[in-house]
């Protein structure tokens, strides 16, 4: 081979070694149709997700409320077994106790009342909220013991 014919497929080799460099950098990207898949992906993910977090959100503000009620009626049973009177607070839940947590009678708690659709699943002590039913009121008794009910 002459070196004419060398240095001709030389530069033959260089010139398409340059235009795959070239080519490769136009060819980096996404096409609209891999875009408009991940798009459609996106959306089908959120329709599944955004109905399964508002549901528990939902739990989470019941549970909160009825575990108030219990922290209010444990202070109480305090007050049931001591026989001292309790000054039980007020929540978050803006529940106020008007009956006196002394030992002398059992003492009926104002009611926690959910949002109607409140999930079922709420726990109120060993009691799960059933379907329908709203409102837990919790009873304790003069030996300190207490019992929920939904209603």
């Amino acid at each position: 081979m002459t070196s004419s014919t060398r240095l001709m497929q030389q530069k033959l080799l260089l010139n398409r070694l340059i235009t795959k460099q070239d080519r490769k950098g136009l060819a980096q990207g996404f096409t609209l149709i891999e875009l408009m898949i991940v798009v459609a992906i996106i959306g089908i993910l959120s329709a599944v997700a955004i109905p399964q977090f508002l549901g528990v959100r939902d739990r989470a503000a019941a549970s909160a409320k009825v575990g108030e009620l219990v922290g209010l009626a444990k202070e109480c049973a305090v007050g049931q077994v001591t026989g001292v009177e309790q000054t039980l607070g007020l929540g978050a839940s803006g529940i106020v106790p008007t009956a006196k947590c002394d030992g002398k009678q059992d003492v009926l708690l104002p009611t926690a009342a959910l949002s109607p659709a409140a999930p079922a699943g709420v726990k109120c002590l060993a009691d799960d909220k059933s379907s329908g039913k709203t409102i837990a009121t919790i009873t304790v008794k003069q030996d300190g013991s207490m019992a929920c009910a939904w209603s």
